[in-house]
C-alpha cells in the first residue's frame, strides 16, 4: 500500500524517493495526506525560464588544419548536457566544417543527409528535447585562408 502511495508521488511531484517513501508511511498510505504533506516539507526547484542561458560553446580541428568554434544555445542546462544536445553541437561543427563560407548555416543542406537541411535537423533535436536550440554564432579559422 505504502509502495503505491510512494510511486504515484515520485511520478506526479519528482520528489526524492526518500522524502515520497517518508510522507507516505506518515499518512498511512492515505494519497491525499501524504501530497499535503509532501507539499509542506518540498519545493520542486524551478527552472531557469530566460531563453539562451544554457548551452555549449564546442569546438573543433580537423587535421590541425581547420578550426571551428560553435555557439549553440537552448534553455536548460539539463538539456545542454543531453547526449542529443551535445551530438548535434558536434554535427553542427563538422558542418562548418565542410560548409561553403559566407553560405548561410541553416539552409545548408546537412552533409550526412543532403535531403534535410541543417534547420531541420536542428528542429528534429528540438523536438526530441523539448527545448528550443538556436545557433547564435559559428567561427570558422583555416590554414588556408593566411
Amino acid at each position: 500500500m505504502f509502495l503505491e502511495v510512494t510511486k504515484t508521488l515520485r511520478k506526479t511531484t519528482n520528489a526524492p524517493i526518500a522524502l515520497c517513501r517518508e510522507t507516505a508511511e506518515r499518512a498511512q498510505g492515505d494519497l491525499a495526506q501524504a501530497q499535503r504533506h509532501l507539499d509542506e516539507l518540498w519545493q520542486a526547484p524551478q527552472p531557469r525560464q530566460v531563453d539562451g542561458v544554457a548551452g555549449l560553446l564546442y569546438s573543433y580541428v580537423h587535421q590541425g588544419r581547420v578550426g571551428v568554434m560553435i555557439d549553440v544555445r537552448c534553455t536548460t542546462d539539463f538539456v545542454a548536457r543531453t547526449a542529443q544536445f551535445q551530438e548535434l553541437c558536434k554535427e553542427l561543427a563538422l558542418q562548418v566544417t565542410a560548409g561553403l563560407e559566407g553560405d548561410d548555416l541553416l539552409a545548408q543542406p546537412y552533409i550526412r543527409n543532403p535531403r534535410q537541411s541543417v534547420q531541420e535537423l536542428i528542429e528534429e533535436t528540438s523536438r526530441q528535447v523539448n527545448e528550443p536550440i538556436t545557433v547564435q554564432r559559428t567561427v570558422r579559422w583555416s590554414l588556408d585562408d593566411l
